[in-house]
C-alpha cells in the first residue's frame, strides 16, 4: 500500500500499528505479519479440515482383523462432495496401535502445520507454490470411538456424558428424567 505521495505506507507508520482496546490498553502490532515474511510474496491459504476416526474390519463382524483408521476431508466443501471417495483422504491405520497412540503423531503433524505451515503447488491459481496452514475444524467419530478418544469409558453410564454440551446429571437417577432425555 502506498500513500498519496507514493511512499510506502509501512515507512510512514514505522512498521507497526497500535491497537487500543475498549479498556484503554495499548497493544503494538508489528508489520509485516510473520506469516507474510514466511510466505515471501506467495499466496497464503488456510485449509480447515474435518478429522475422522473409525474402527474398521475386513470381516462382517468387527471381532477379527480390527483396524483403527484416521481420515480427513476438507471442511469447506459441500457435504455431497465431502462424502465422495475422491475427497476422503487417508492419514493412518494400524491393527496394533490404539486410537490415542495413532493420534499422537497426527496431532504433532497438525500442530506443525498450524504453527509453521507448508508450501504446496496449487493448480487452480497457476502459481508454483502457496503457503498453506491447516487446523482441524472438528473431529467426528462414532460413539465407541469418541469414548476412547475422550477417555470416557462408558458414556451412557456417565453423569456427564458429553464434554461439549451441558447435558449432565447430579446422580444416576436424574439421568432417567425428562430433562436428561
Amino acid at each position: 500500500m502506498k500513500m498519496g505521495d507514493g511512499t510506502p505506507f509501512l515507512n510512514k507508520i514505522g512498521s507497526h500499528i497500535v491497537e487500543v482496546s475498549n479498556d484503554g490498553q495499548h497493544n503494538s502490532i508489528t508489520l509485516p505479519n510473520p506469516w507474510r515474511e514466511k510466505a515471501k510474496g506467495k499466496i497464503i491459504c488456510h485449509v480447515p479440515i474435518t478429522l475422522y476416526a473409525d474402527d474398521t474390519s475386513g470381516n462382517q463382524f468387527k471381532r477379527w482383523n480390527k483396524h483403527i483408521s484416521y481420515y480427513f476431508t476438507l471442511s469447506g466443501i459441500p457435504p455431497v462432495l465431502a462424502r465422495t471417495e475422491y475427497n476422503i483422504h487417508f492419514i493412518s491405520t494400524s491393527n496394533v496401535a490404539g486410537p490415542l497412540e495413532l493420534a499422537e503423531s497426527i496431532v504433532n503433524q497438525l500442530n506443525e502445520l498450524a504453527t509453521e505451515g507448508s508450501f504446496a503447488y496449487d493448480c487452480t491459481l497457476q502459481k508454483e507454490k502457496v503457503l498453506f496452514m491447516t487446523v482441524p475444524l472438528c473431529f467426528l467419530a462414532d460413539s465407541p470411538m469418541a469414548a476412547k478418544i475422550t477417555n470416557t469409558q462408558i458414556p451412557g453410564n456417565c453423569n456427564n456424558p458429553c464434554r461439549i454440551c451441558k447435558l449432565k446429571a447430579v446422580e444416576a437417577l436424574d439421568r432417567r428424567g425428562i430433562i436428561c432425555i
